[in-house]
């Protein structure tokens, strides 16, 4: 493991996005700014050329010690303690030995003596705590939210990984025990034909696991996961039933599943196996999660709201009864938001509406936006909702609109905040936006494609900042443990990390060179499961 400090950056020419490989003389990118994740204090990200991991902090950039292994793809777990990567180990076996001596790289390997090898390691800090073998098919994993369990399953909308070899069991998914480590730690649990998705109950207790045309429950109290109950969604061979999308009653007793092109909900009791199904108002194209709550604020039930993509209306269904009232809009809506008492409904069809639908008094209120929203938050507290706005008639992202040339960012007081909201105009489309709450500010922080600063805005006392950047934005998300993160088109890997209180920001550069090697290094037996 090396620590890096920030390296000469700025110094290095602007228009390097990659640099070349040793072997092809092509141009590799060293890191992907794309898909960083943030834990606790740090940001990880990964080094696409080497298939290495770095832990980045404001304080310098580690490389997370694999030995050979590759890093593939990672994921944090829904505490945000933990990070859980996918890592592959290749090693080269001749049936003579004499026909790979000296070969040291992957590369060099002939195809057919390349034996890979594949783990889920789970990291703490900067520390690989456990190593758990895994098929190299498996491409997926859900995780409870304790962090305790974690379900790998193969997505087929990824594609199928054969590199491991073996027959790839598309009617198992494979059930991880977080706190163990090594074999034992995974058990296979036949859940259904080709899973499509899996959530956890909040407790941890069982998983739900969508299949093509079932769903399985999973019980995770005994000492080792078994399949329970599995509900059949039809019971004709000729008809297909493919989930879309699911959520879970806050009591956890119900899962409800909507169906690709039906107008019907699924109600999965799990506790008393049986299966309801719910007539709504069209085909949904998003569901949303709400809690009903009485006077004194303790929950007594909770709903779900769903809307259809042309239909200017949506429904809420009751959890108590699973009763159905259908609510008339003047724009079809297709997005839905909640912050767990009310829920938002918007569109990225190009409509400029936004409606509010409160689960206390069942009022709507409608909002009008100046342009259509790229993107809808709402903010912690649930007093504003916030939407990046795109040009009226452009269809994308950057995209030079026909009518209105102004994009930027657009505030509705959804609330009892004590803000104005309104409208900020701003260069470029939306990028990215993130939250910091405090007890005396509730900060918001915008990128904007293209555009080197960063736009600070506090809520609740509307003072505006702006901070410019020393490369352009690609993505920015919030600290678990407060403060910003941001990472930039730099070739060798930068991120900035900004904290309101204080206004500092810090950037943190030079970790991709890193990932320049001289080939794939080939895992030695020890060195992987």
């Amino acid at each position: 493991m090396r620590t890096l400090t920030l390296l000469g950056l700025l110094a290095l020419p602007a228009c390097w996005g990659s640099l070349p490989d040793a072997r092809t003389g092509s141009a590799l990118p060293l890191w992907d700014a794309t898909s960083a994740v943030a834990v606790g204090d740090a940001v990880y990200v990964r080094l696409t050329a080497g298939g290495q991991l770095a832990r980045v902090t404001r304080d310098g950039a580690e490389i997370l010690d694999f030995g050979a292994g590759r890093v593939d793809r990672f994921q944090p777990s829904p505490d945000g303690q933990t990070l859980v990567a996918f890592v592959r180990y290749t090693s080269c076996d001749a049936p003579d030995p004499r026909e790979i001596r000296g070969v040291k790289t992957v590369e060099d390997c002939p195809i057919d003596y390349r034996e890979v090898r594949t783990e889920v390691a789970t990291v703490t800090g900067a520390t690989v705590d456990r190593r758990i073998p895994v098929s190299s098919h498996y491409n997926a994993a859900t995780f409870s939210g304790d962090g305790r369990w974690a379900i790998a399953w193969l997505d087929a909308n990824q594609g199928i990984d054969l590199s491991g070899g073996g027959v790839v069991d598309l009617t198992s998914v494979l059930v991880l025990d977080l706190a163990r480590e090594g074999v034992e730690a995974a058990t296979p649990v036949s859940a259904g034909f080709s899973a499509e998705n899996v959530l956890f109950t909040d407790d941890g207790s069982r998983a739900i696991v969508l299949s093509k045309d079932s769903v399985a429950v999973l019980d995770l109290t005994g000492d080792e996961p078994t399949r329970g109950t599995t509900f059949r969604l039809t019971l004709d061979a000729d008809q297909r039933v493919t989930p879309v999308g699911v959520r879970l009653t806050q009591d956890g007793r119900y899962a409800l599943i909507t169906a690709q092109g039906q107008d019907d909900l699924y109600a999965l009791r799990l506790d008393n196996p049986s299966l309801n199904l719910i007539t709504l108002s069209g085909t949904p194209a998003a569901m949303g999660t709400i809690a009903d709550l009485t006077p004194d604020d303790e929950v007594a039930d909770d709903a779900s709201v769903l809307v259809f993509d042309r239909q200017e209306r949506f429904d809420v269904v009751r959890h108590d009864d699973f009763g159905v009232e259908t609510f008339d809009l003047d724009e079809p809506m297709n997005q839905v938001v909640s912050d767990g008492r009310s829920a938002v409904l918007w569109s990225t069809a190009g409509f400029k509406d936004v409606y509010t639908y409160d689960g206390d008094s069942d009022v709507v209120v409608e909002y009008r936006l100046e342009n259509p929203a790229l993107q809808l938050q709402i903010a912690p507290g649930g007093d504003f909702a916030v939407a990046l706005t795109r040009p009226e008639g452009g269809s994308a992202v950057g995209s030079e609109g026909l009518y209105d040339r102004s994009p930027g960012l657009e505030i509705l007081e959804i609330g009892a905040g004590r803000g104005r909201g309104g409208a900020r105009l701003l260069e470029g489309a939306g990028l990215g936006m993130a939250f910091s709450p405090s007890d005396t500010r509730l900060d918001l922080l915008v990128l904007q494609q293209g555009q080197d600063y960063l736009y600070q805005l506090d809520l609740l006392t509307e003072q505006e900042t702006v901070l410019d950047l020393v490369a352009p934005p690609v993505q920015i998300g919030a600290l678990p443990n407060g403060g910003f993160w941001i990472t930039h088109d730099a070739a060798l890997g930068l991120v900035s990390f900004y904290d309101p209180a204080d206004e500092r920001l810090v950037e943190t550069g030079g970790f991709a060179v890193a990932g320049w090697l001289d080939g794939t290094p080939l895992a030695d037996a020890e060195e992987s499961p």
